[in-house]
């Protein structure tokens, strides 16, 4: 689990994406989101956990592809923004009739999943052009790779280490 104490202020959006056991954890990191005017991504299933007037935080909503083909989000949660992860040029198909982003990995190799082979900067730039989504790439960012995101057809990066202090 990491600690948000160490959100670097550069954050624009973070992706709350450790392991929750309450609502109440939940809330305390979106405090510490606020504090920093950084905007919270969290997955459907704990965006689910919140009560109504918590959910109103959250800035974008995350599905996986599993949670995408569940149910149309939208009908729930209509204020909100939905990324979706593509790992797949299909996946970025289904994505289109429903999201608003999405997150395309692993671009570069990562430790969080050393077993997947990146998919490299050409291959991003080629599954963007499927899409008109503002597309990040994931997997092995650095803060410096956002200009290259940019020059093969991405909107930005997200990442994990590289943007946090500590872990």
């Amino acid at each position: 689990d990491t600690d948000l104490n160490h959100v670097k202020p550069k954050a624009e959006l973070c992706y709350l994406r450790k392991r929750y056991h309450s609502p109440e954890q939940i809330q305390q990191d979106l405090i510490l989101l606020e504090r920093y005017k950084v905007k919270a991504i969290l997955n459907v299933a704990y965006v689910q956990q919140l009560p109504l007037d918590w959910q109103d935080k959250i800035f974008a909503i995350h599905l996986n592809q599993q949670q995408l083909a569940e149910q149309n989000w939208s009908e729930y949660y209509p204020k909100h923004n939905f990324i979706v992860a593509c790992h797949h040029p299909d996946e970025i198909q289904k994505a289109n009739k429903s999201a608003h982003a999405v997150l395309i990995s692993p671009v570069q190799a990562t430790a969080t999943h050393p077993d997947q082979v990146p998919l490299g900067w050409q291959t991003f730039e080629e599954w963007c052009k499927q899409t008109t989504l503002p597309a990040y790439a994931l997997g092995g960012m650095q803060p410096e790779d956002l200009s290259l995101a940019q020059q093969h057809g991405g909107y930005g990066i997200a990442g994990i280490r590289a943007f946090l202090k500590s872990i």
